[in-house]
């Protein structure tokens, strides 16, 4: 009888074919979950990006009225010392002036709620008339860096002085100043209005901004004049050695950056904008933590 052979199946062959499937499978899978991956960054980083722009335009606009506001205050604290200052080099401020202007003054700071009094000085730097029934007691204000400004400088143009403790009754104010000069031209002393700081906290605080973001107003040259949150050992600080001051303003008078604060160190997007009219900075700035809140929680 013939001899049946019972060879086995060829296993290895059809293992062979299936070692191919399952790569192309594992291979479409990763294909597939890196896809999907690209996606989901491409749509993060698309958010990411959205939440920027809308707290670069709102930062812009916030800037933007800032610096509005910080020009029309000053711009009607010299409007009336323009005419004030017209008027005493015209009639002189002797002793039959001072009761009439001492009324005038006292006017002019009840029609502007920004101002704190409006003060005018001798040659000397002596109080001669202010906004106040009573002169106040105490030295002269020759030491004054406002002061100093006028005698030695001729022009007529009003002047923004760093933040002073008034020697009135010792609240901050911001030195708006004029020289006043005799018909010959000749200085004959500054006339001031001292606008309250107080006046700009309440600004600050009529706008919506995090609890780590910050506002701020600035002389030209990097001197702090007011600032929110406000912390009193921070007034009349140089801002000069921060990037803004140092790099941004060189090259554009008005813009956004994302920097780490000289002041407290907190990374923020900074909207800054110089001022037309008066040598003045004005800053707002959201915190980095702030505008990507929402984008974390959807990322995480």
């Amino acid at each position: 009888m013939p001899i049946l052979s019972h060879d086995p199946p060829d296993v290895t062959g059809g293992a062979s074919k299936r070692l191919p499937l399952r790569k192309a499978a594992m291979l479409f899978i990763a294909v597939v979950c890196a896809c999907l991956c690209g996606l989901l960054y491409l749509q993060l980083e698309q958010s990411r990006r959205h939440a920027l722009v809308v707290a670069q335009t709102a930062s812009s606009n916030l800037t933007r009225a800032m610096a509005q506001q910080a020009e029309d205050t000053f711009m009607k604290a010299d409007l009336a010392l323009t005419s004030l200052a017209d008027w005493i080099q015209v009639d002189g401020f002797g002793a039959d002036q001072t009761s009439r202007l001492q009324k005038t003054f006292a006017r002019r700071v009840q029609a502007l709620t920004q101002l704190h009094g409006i003060f005018l000085f001798d040659q000397k730097g002596q109080w001669v008339v202010t906004s106040f029934e009573k002169l106040p007691r105490g030295s002269s204000v020759a030491d004054r860096e406002y002061f100093k400004f006028h005698q030695q400088n001729v022009s007529a143009v009003a002047h923004i002085g760093p933040a002073i403790r008034s020697r009135e009754n010792g609240e901050w104010i911001i030195p708006l100043s004029r020289r006043v000069n005799d018909k010959n031209g000749h200085f004959q002393g500054v006339l001031l209005a001292g606008i309250k700081m107080a006046y700009f906290d309440q600004f600050f605080e009529s706008f919506s901004i995090d609890d780590k973001g910050s506002m701020f107003v600035a002389l030209a040259n990097g001197t702090l004049l007011a600032r929110r949150p406000f912390v009193e050992a921070q007034i009349g600080t140089s801002l000069a050695k921060g990037e803004i001051f140092r790099e941004l303003l060189p090259r554009a008078t008005s813009g956004n950056a994302m920097l780490s604060s000289i002041v407290d160190g907190i990374v923020r997007l900074h909207g800054y904008r110089q001022l037309d009219a008066y040598p003045l900075v004005v800053s707002a700035a959201s915190s980095k933590d702030a505008i990507f809140k929402d984008w974390y929680a959807t990322a995480i």
